[in-house]
């Protein structure tokens, strides 16, 4: 199936349908930038998800942040119908290097950290969901997130203010 994308200055969208069993995506763009600070892609593999549902992406400006943080980039909303997948989909959050933190290397990189639902999300350990399974800084300077997750829901990312180090539990 085709996803259809349709970008405007506050809010990215994109939807697609997912047959049940097949593999599924949605993308809100191709490239972060400063005009389209966040994209988000979701990657559904084969045999995950267990009945056929329209996958909406919706990103929006002011997500929450709790105290110590600050905001880097859009509030994603995924929905996938109430659905819960019988193995991870991976989700990829783009944050264009224009959202302004000083000097886009691995030490700024590492402190910053995904929320689903307010909530901190953990590095991946091999068995946890939802998780965070990489992060990096790309050749343009945009960072780049991967999650993992059996259910959907709110997303957003903000910086701490100090390093990441360990497993948050």
């Amino acid at each position: 199936a085709t996803a259809t994308s349709t970008p405007t200055p506050s809010t990215d969208f994109c939807q697609a349908p997912v047959t049940a069993g097949q593999p599924g995506s949605c993308s809100t763009g191709g490239d972060a930038s400063p005009g389209d600070n966040t994209v988000t892609r979701v990657m559904i593999p084969g045999g995950a998800a267990p009945a056929s549902f329209m996958l909406t992406v919706t990103e929006t400006n002011s997500p929450p942040i709790p105290p110590g943080f600050r905001a880097f980039g859009q509030l994603v909303s995924i929905d996938a119908q109430g659905e819960s997948l019988f193995s991870p989909a991976t989700v990829m959050f783009e944050f264009d290097q224009s959202l302004g933190e000083p000097a886009n290397d691995v030490n700024d990189v590492n402190r910053l950290w995904l929320f689903r639902n307010g909530l901190p999300v953990p590095d991946c350990n091999g068995s946890n969901t939802p998780c965070v399974c990489g992060r990096s800084v790309e050749p343009d300077g945009d960072f780049l997130v991967c999650g993992q997750t059996h259910h959907f829901s709110d997303w957003f990312a903000a910086f701490s203010d100090s390093t990441i180090s360990g497993t948050v539990t």
